[in-house]
């Protein structure tokens, strides 16, 4: 049995300790359990990316599923600003007026003014393969293909593994935090393919 409720706890600091007390006498009987709201920050704002981590020579032949990652900056700005308690996590969204379970997760506690990237367990619509393609000496090619199998557009973050080197043939690929990447917004029912050409060490 569950007991909604919109009682908010408040946030006092003990040092580095953040308690969260509850403002009104509780009790709980037995077999049962009470909710009470510990934030409430209806104007946070984040985005959500379909992630892959390859490595360059990866060859994949069965479509591989993107890790759902939510991404947010834990700042007022970005309607947060809030020391931030760990535990698990349940995403939800409004379809036809009601909740409609997007996903679950777990996070650590995180401080104010962290850049905030969680795993979502929900697997996402974004698929990938990766063939090697003809070598020409040392100068190897290969190529990425993602599909989505929603109608929904969706981005997707590509990550190489950190010093590699990709030289992209038909997309573009940057440098983040020391790591190729090939960011592409996915519309929906449709796919993409990344070319690119990288070198085998001696």
């Amino acid at each position: 049995m569950v007991t909604g409720s919109r009682v908010m706890a408040v946030r006092e600091a003990l040092g580095d300790l953040k308690l969260y007390r509850i403002p009104i006498p509780v009790t709980v009987a037995a077999n049962s359990q009470k909710q009470v709201a510990l934030l409430e920050q209806p104007a946070a704002r984040f985005r959500e990316v379909a992630r892959f981590d390859v490595g360059v020579d990866n060859s994949i032949k069965t479509p591989g599923t993107a890790l759902r990652v939510l991404l947010f900056e834990n700042r007022k700005e970005a309607g947060l600003g809030l020391p931030l308690p760990a535990g698990r996590f349940t995403l939800f969204t409004e379809r036809a007026g009601k909740p409609f379970l997007l996903g679950e997760g777990n996070m650590t506690d995180r401080a104010v003014g962290e850049r905030i990237e969680l795993p979502v367990d929900q697997p996402s619509t974004v698929r990938m393969t990766q063939r090697q393609l003809a070598t020409e000496g040392k100068i190897r090619n290969a190529e990425i293909v993602l599909t989505n199998d929603s109608p929904l557009a969706t981005p997707v973050e590509v990550r190489f593994y950190p010093g590699q080197k990709v030289q992209p043939r038909g997309g573009r690929v940057t440098t983040i935090d020391g790591r190729p990447v090939w960011t592409v917004t996915l519309p929906g029912n449709s796919s993409r393919t990344l070319r690119y050409r990288w070198r085998e060490l001696d």
